[in-house]
C-alpha cells in the first residue's frame, strides 16, 4: 500500500509560481495602462479649460468695445507668428531663457 502524499512536488510549485508571476505581470500591464488612460485623460481636460478659459476672455474682450482691445485682438494672430502664451492679458510673457511663464 502506498503512504499519502504530503506536500507538493517540484513541478505543482513551478506551475504555481508560473500562474502568479503571469497574474502579478498582466496586473502591472493593467495598472500601467489605466495610469497611461488617466493622464491623457488629465491632460485633455486640462486643455479643454484652457481653450473655454482663452475663448471667455476673447469674448470679454470684444465686448469691451474699445477701439484698443480691437486692435489688439485684430493683432493677435496674424497668421505668421505662433504665439506662446495663450492669452490676451499683456502682463504676462514669455520667459526666453528658462522656457516658461512669467508675470511682468
Amino acid at each position: 500500500m502506498r503512504r499519502l502524499q504530503r506536500g507538493m512536488s517540484l513541478a505543482e510549485a513551478v506551475v504555481a509560481l508560473a500562474i502568479i508571476g503571469m497574474t502579478i505581470a498582466f496586473s502591472m500591464k493593467l495598472v500601467n495602462t489605466s495610469y497611461r488612460a488617466t493622464q491623457d485623460n488629465i491632460n485633455k481636460q486640462f486643455a479643454t479649460q484652457k481653450a473655454i478659459s482663452m475663448l471667455e476672455e476673447l469674448r470679454a474682450l470684444v465686448q469691451t468695445q474699445d477701439a484698443t482691445n480691437i486692435n489688439m485682438l485684430d493683432a493677435y494672430d496674424d497668421g505668421v507668428v505662433d504665439q506662446a502664451v495663450l492669452t490676451t492679458d499683456k502682463s504676462v510673457t514669455w520667459g526666453t531663457t528658462s522656457g516658461s511663464t512669467s508675470a511682468a
